[in-house]
This record gives C-alpha cells, structure tokens and sequence, in this order.
C-alpha cells in the first residue's frame, strides 16, 4: 500500500461545506477525522475584527489516509467545490495503517 495521510485546514465556518464535500467522494476518501483548530500565519486573511485582534482564526482540521494515487484529484475536488476558501492542506507518507 502507497498511502499518505492528507491534512485539510479550513475555516471553522466551512465545516459542513467540506464534510460534505468529502461524504460526496468515498472513493477518494473513505474515512476522515475532523478536530477544532487555530490558525495562525501572515497569510491568512481574518475576515472579522476580532480574529484580526487575536491574530488568529477558528480553523478544522481534518486529516484522512487516502493512497497516494487519489491525492492530485482530491485535492481538485477540494480546489473546484470550494474555491477562495483559503484552505490549506500537505500530505505524508504513512508507514503503517490499520486497528490497533
């Protein structure tokens, strides 16, 4: 198995657009795990005052182990079914996987 574990930050407020998102593509990503995160970075853009104050944004991250081979589409249905989203994601080999 070639796979990759794909990280997806997004805006907290994304959250059902992009699990929905991904429930539409099973065949490029049969399972994910969704957490409450914080973005920080000169590059994001704070769309309210208050993340502008705190200097930093209510995120999600969701991470899913998909096969590397999957990894160029799904980023596409990502990038087309929420474009300008300021989205962010990277990919890591995963040695093993399975249930413990």
């Amino acid at each position: 198995m070639n796979l990759v574990l794909l990280t997806i930050v997004a805006p907290a407020r994304l959250k059902d657009d992009l699990l929905e998102l991904l429930l539409k593509h099973p065949d490029l990503a049969s399972g994910f795990t969704v957490s409450q995160a914080e973005g920080h970075g000169a590059d994001l853009a704070f769309r309210t005052v208050t993340d502008q104050v705190r200097g930093r944004e209510d995120r999600i991250r969701t991470e899913c182990v998909i096969q590397n081979e999957n990894l160029p589409a799904l980023r596409e249905v990502i990038k087309h079914g929420l474009p300008g989203s300021n989205i962010v994601c990277w990919a890591v080999p995963v040695m093993e996987f399975g249930k413990c």
